[in-house]
C-alpha cells in the first residue's frame, strides 16, 4: 500500500518524482532487510517476495517519471534476463535470505518486465527470453520451465508472421502443434504409466491440428499433406507411437478420398473405373478373410496386444 501511495505520489507530483523514487527504494530495502531477520519461515519468505515485487513497482515508477527511457523499452526484457542469471545463481542462504523467493522471482521477473515494456511485440526480446528459460530448464533440471521457452518461441514466430502479413493457416498452427508435441514428449507426469493415455491424446490432438489444417488448406491439400501423413505413419511405426500411426492413417485416407472427389469432378468417367477397382478389392478381401478367418483373428489380436504396449 505504501509503495502504491509512493507511485501515485510520483505520478501526481512530477516535480517530486525523485522523492517518490526514494520512498520506493526505502520500502524495497526495508522489506528485503525484514526477510533476513530470524530463522527461515514463511513470513521471512513473504517479506522477500514483497521486496522483490516492490522492486518491479520501483522500476515502473522510474519508467513513468522519465519518458526518455522509452527508447529502451523493447530491450528491458534482455536486461532483466541478464540480471536474473546471477540472481538465480547466487547463494542467498549464505547471506541470511531464503533461496526460493529469489529463484521464483528470477523466473517471473523477465516475463513481467517484458510484458510491462512491450517486449512481447519485439522479436529479439522474445528469442532472448526463449533462450533464457531454455537455459534455466537445463540448468535446474526442471523441464516444465522450458514450457516458458517454448511459449516465447511460438509467440516470436507468430509476431514474425503477423509482421509479414502471412495468412497461411498451417504456418500459424504448426508452431503450436509442435509445442504440444514437445510437452507430450518431455512432461514428467505424462511419462508415468498413469499418464500414458493423456500423453496419447495430447499427441493425437497436436498432430491432428497440424495435419487437418494442412488438409483443409488449399495450398497444402493433395500431395503435400499426403506426404506429411505418410511421414507420420512411418514415424509412428518406427517409434512405436500410436498417435502418429492413427492420426497419420486417418488423414491419409481423408486426403485420398478428397482427391478422388476432386478427380471425379474433373473426370466423371473415373468414378466408374474406381468403383469397379474398389468393388473387386473389397470382394477379394472379404473372400480372403472368410477363407482364413482364424489367421485374421489371431493377427488382429496380436496387433491389438502389440499396440497396447506402444506409447
Amino acid at each position: 500500500l505504501m509503495l502504491g501511495g509512493a507511485i501515485g505520489f510520483g505520478f501526481a507530483q512530477a516535480t517530486l518524482g525523485w522523492l517518490g523514487l526514494a520512498i520506493a527504494v526505502a520500502l524495497v530495502l526495508y522489506a528485503l532487510s525484514q526477510g533476513r531477520l530470524g530463522p527461515p519461515n514463511p513470513v521471512q519468505a513473504a517479506w522477500v517476495y514483497a521486496g522483490l515485487v516492490e522492486l518491479i513497482g520501483w522500476f515502473a515508477l522510474g519508467r513513468s517519471l522519465f519518458p526518455a527511457l522509452g527508447i529502451f523499452d523493447h530491450w528491458w526484457g534482455e536486461v532483466a534476463c541478464a540480471v536474473a542469471v546471477p540472481v538465480y545463481w547466487l547463494p542467498w542462504p549464505t547471506w541470511g535470505w531464503p533461496q526460493r523467493p529469489w529463484r521464483v522471482m528470477a523466473v517471473a521477473v523477465p516475463l513481467a518486465i517484458a510484458l510491462i515494456t512491450g517486449g512481447f511485440d519485439h522479436i529479439p526480446t522474445l528469442w532472448v527470453l526463449a533462450g533464457f528459460y531454455g537455459w534455466l530448464a537445463w540448468h535446474s533440471g526442471k523441464m516444465r520451465v522450458s514450457y516458458l521457452s517454448v511459449g516465447c518461441a511460438v509467440w516470436a514466430i507468430w509476431v514474425w508472421l503477423g509482421n509479414r502479413s502471412i495468412d497461411d493457416s498451417l504456418a500459424w498452427v504448426l508452431p503450436l502443434g509442435l509445442a504440444l508435441l514437445y510437452v507430450a514428449q518431455v512432461d514428467p507426469a505424462l511419462k508415468r504409466a498413469e499418464g500414458k493415455e493423456r500423453r496419447h491424446w495430447l499427441r493425437a490432438i497436436a498432430l491432428a491440428m497440424i495435419l487437418l489444417t494442412a488438409l483443409v488448406t488449399e495450398r497444402w491439400a493433395g500431395l503435400p499433406v499426403g506426404a506429411m501423413a505418410l511421414g507420420a505413419i512411418a514415424a509412428g511405426l518406427w517409434l512405436r507411437i500410436r498417435a502418429l500411426l492413427y492420426v497419420g492413417t486417418v488423414v491419409f485416407v481423408l486426403n485420398a478420398l478428397n482427391q478422388l472427389v476432386l478427380l471425379n469432378a474433373a473426370f466423371p468417367f473415373i468414378k466408374w473405373v474406381m468403383g469397379i477397382v474398389v468393388g473387386i478389392a473389397l470382394i477379394w478381401i472379404a473372400a480372403d478373410v472368410e477363407r482364413r478367418r482364424d489367421q485374421w483373428l489371431q493377427l488382429t489380436q496380436n496387433w491389438g496386444q502389440d499396440l497396447d504396449l506402444w506409447q
